[in-house]
């Protein structure tokens, strides 16, 4: 098993709080790349605490949300909400 705080060396003077929320961002962003590894170029960009998915037109749109949203099931990640636009 990885344990990111084996891989990851962060500065001795940071606090240890911070160190933590620092390590719980990274385990995230290290997750959605993992699900969403083949779509990441493609049809999704992944920041933070959101994720946009892009297509060129809406059908393919339709198709891209169907896919984003089988692996959210999959993986049993719940979008806190979900917009449209």
């Amino acid at each position: 098993m990885l344990f990111i705080q084996d891989k990851v060396r962060l500065p001795k003077n940071l606090d240890i709080n911070v160190c933590h929320l620092l390590l719980i961002k990274l385990k995230k962003l290290l997750l959605m790349d993992g699900v969403f590894k083949q779509q990441i170029r493609r049809n999704i960009k992944v920041y933070e605490d959101d994720m946009v998915i892009k297509s060129q037109s809406i059908p393919q749109h339709v198709s891209d949300l169907k896919e984003v949203f089988g692996k959210l099931c999959k993986y049993d990640m719940r979008p806190k909400n979900a917009l449209s636009g």
